[in-house]
């Protein structure tokens, strides 16, 4: 285990599963959409599709659904029906919340590196309060790449002024582990019920909930 610089230490934060339900609500509304045009929408799909951006999941689940519209169609609709739904039944995960504050009381650097985009990151994040929470966000938009290619925690890391090797990566997909070791980050997993731990191989720390995460960091020197 590499030593993190704790004067120069960085936090990178996902988002969708990770600080927040969005996951949860997701699954649901792709298991009623998949159902209303031919498809079963499996756990197993889900589990590929996480902490992808939407041009591939759409397409991805559109395919291995065989559902009767175009991916374009789909992620159109899917976006309705997400939105509706997040606005009564978004909540913070577990343990979110007091992770966040700890990181603030340490005055420690913080940025969220989502796959979503930006007009609904600053929804989900102004619904539960934490808009002023991160010093920035990597957002669908401005990464070149998405997860699991590293693009998306290097251009974290560079807007903290932080080396990857000192920042700390919270995920709770495979293609978010990836993207992070990629990065040269330490990753602290949390995997989202939908997801298969076999891809999780290469995370430094393989955690239940966010809950279990200030023991680490504090184990860890922060």
């Amino acid at each position: 285990m590499k030593k993190i610089e704790k004067a120069n230490a960085g936090f990178l934060f996902d988002m969708d599963g990770l600080l927040i339900n969005s996951e949860t609500i997701a699954h649901h509304v792709f298991q009623d959409l998949c159902s209303l045009n031919g498809g079963n929408f499996t756990n197993e799909i889900h589990s590929e599709i996480l902490g992808t951006e939407s041009e591939y999941w759409s397409l991805y689940v559109v395919q291995e659904c065989k559902l009767s519209l175009s991916s374009e169609e789909f992620q159109k609709e899917f976006q309705i029906q997400f939105e509706k739904r997040l606005r009564s039944e978004i909540a913070l995960m577990p343990g979110a919340l007091e992770l966040i504050n700890w990181v603030e009381e340490k005055r420690y650097k913080k940025c969220l590196v989502t796959s979503s985009g930006l007009d609904m990151t600053l929804k989900n994040l102004g619904s539960l309060d934490l808009l002023n929470v991160f010093n920035h966000r990597v957002t669908a938009e401005i990464s070149p790449k998405g997860k699991p290619e590293p693009d998306p925690y290097l251009m974290g890391a560079s807007f903290l002024d932080c080396a990857p090797s000192d920042c700390i990566v919270f995920e709770d997909s495979s293609s978010g582990t990836i993207s992070g070791k990629r990065a040269n980050c330490t990753v602290i997993a949390v995997p989202t019920v939908f997801a298969n731990r076999s891809g999780f191989s290469d995370a430094d720390y393989i955690l239940d909930s966010l809950e279990e995460v200030i023991p680490v960091l504090e184990g860890l020197g922060l």
